[in-house]
């Protein structure tokens, strides 16, 4: 099981951060998602690149001094992870990269005039997750990193440069780009053929210090599994459990506790799981309810433009929800079903099996545990639940079944699959 969760953004694609670290990848860290992360899946490492500032409440302080009292090694670089890393570096969490130092330090060269504390020099307006979190705007702290190369390669002096990042930095962070800083440029005593120049230079040397430091912390991380099995663990922060602390975890607890129990209610119905997946990425990718295979008669195809059409609609569909799959993280995916599933009124039929299954076996003791099995028992219970309770044949390959539905891996499968005996059981016999 893949023990590292990274959270990014528009900093790094998701497709350059696999490239560089085997890892699950995950949205913007938000308040709450390192401490269910956590919670759910007891993480070695977790690495901190993008966060969310302004549209819903940031990752909380407290719960990454608590994620790394639980044993967990946090990271953090280039954005929202460099701010906290500054801020708990003395606790134990890892900073990376440059930007993270200038925070550190409080200054960023050849800005000494400037305090580099400000959050906004690491935001940026960006897209939604279905088109990669893309940037909309450019980070003020990578334009400092730019316009300074441009001052060491004299293409601007000091002054020019002051007179840049001051304009850049009046500018509110969705509206900063280059073209808008040379735009307003013209009006201070900076000639417009230098600006043209510069301008022109930027297209091919701009620096994206951010994507930098996300790779240096992926990089990090890497060297870090490599010599964790001989390296000395890092101390682990003392950590007061205060009443504001309880009141926050039993806040994001009531919000997020029947995500996972709700999926696992789904997964454990095979290919109705497949169904609704597809689904959920085909109503994303349209935004409307899409018509299921059942809905069409191929008989009518022929007979029907209109059904035709719809057909060929139908199969487009597929092919850009698989598509849309892959370009997804297994957390994302989870997101986007549990939205389909509230929309289309089954959340509750899920939510309400897993509340009745987790109560009852909470009153069950002396129950066994996959670990209490021997492999001739988990055969047993495999086929206990594929001929009995799926009617279908046990696959050949569990591991590849149980990770397609998005369990951790078999064992998880096997987990969840004895709870499902153990309930189904209880409700046999009235318990």
């Amino acid at each position: 099981m893949n023990k590292t969760f990274i959270f990014i953004g528009p900093t790094i694609t998701l497709e350059d951060a696999q490239q560089r670290l085997t890892a699950t990848y995950l949205p913007p860290v938000k308040y709450g998602d390192v401490y269910r992360i956590t919670e759910l899946y007891q993480p070695e490492i977790i690495g901190i690149i993008d966060g969310y500032f302004n549209q819903v409440p940031a990752a909380w302080h407290k719960e990454i001094l608590w994620a790394m009292n639980q044993g967990v090694t946090v990271f953090g670089a280039a954005s929202m992870g460099a701010l906290r890393a500054a801020e708990l570096d003395q606790f134990g969490m890892q900073g990376c990269g440059k930007i993270y130092q200038a925070y550190q330090s409080g200054v960023l060269p050849p800005f000494i005039d400037d305090v580099f504390e400000d959050d906004d020099e690491v935001a940026v307006i960006h897209g939604p997750a279905e088109l990669g979190y893309k940037p909309a705007s450019e980070a003020m702290v990578n334009i400092r990193f730019t316009l300074a190369k441009a001052q060491q390669q004299k293409l601007i002096n000091a002054e020019e440069l002051k007179t840049l990042t001051d304009i850049t930095k009046s500018l509110f962070y969705p509206q900063r780009n280059y073209a808008e800083v040379f735009m307003l440029a013209k009006q201070y005593d900076i000639a417009a053929e230098r600006l043209s120049d510069l301008g022109q230079w930027v297209q091919e040397n701009k620096i994206d210090q951010k994507h930098l430091d996300a790779l240096t912390m992926l990089d990090q991380i890497n060297r870090h599994k490599t010599m964790q099995s001989s390296s000395q663990k890092i101390s682990q922060p003392a950590f007061q459990h205060t009443t504001q602390w309880q009141t926050a975890i039993d806040e994001i607890d009531q919000t997020h506790h029947l995500e996972n129990p709700v999926l696992d209610e789904l997964r454990l119905t095979g290919e109705r799981y497949f169904e609704l997946l597809d689904q959920a990425l085909a109503s994303n990718l349209t935004g409307s309810q899409p018509e299921t295979a059942s809905d069409l008669d191929l008989n009518k195809l022929h007979q029907s433009p209109d059904a035709l059409k719809l057909g060929l609609a139908r199969e487009w569909q597929i092919k850009q929800s698989q598509a849309t799959a892959n370009q997804l993280s297994p957390y994302q995916l989870d997101q986007l079903l549990l939205a389909y599933l509230k929309h289309s009124g089954e959340l509750s039929e899920f939510s309400s099996r897993a509340q009745d299954k987790k109560a009852k076996l909470t009153q069950q003791n002396n129950r066994l545990t996959i670990h209490d099995l021997t492999e001739l028992d988990l055969l047993q219970l495999g086929d206990w639940y594929f001929t009995q309770t799926l009617g279908t044949e046990l696959p050949d390959r569990i591991e590849n079944y149980a990770t397609q539905l998005g369990f951790v891996d078999g064992d998880d499968f096997y987990a969840k699959i004895l709870d499902e005996y153990y309930y189904l059981k209880q409700n046999h016999e009235g318990g």
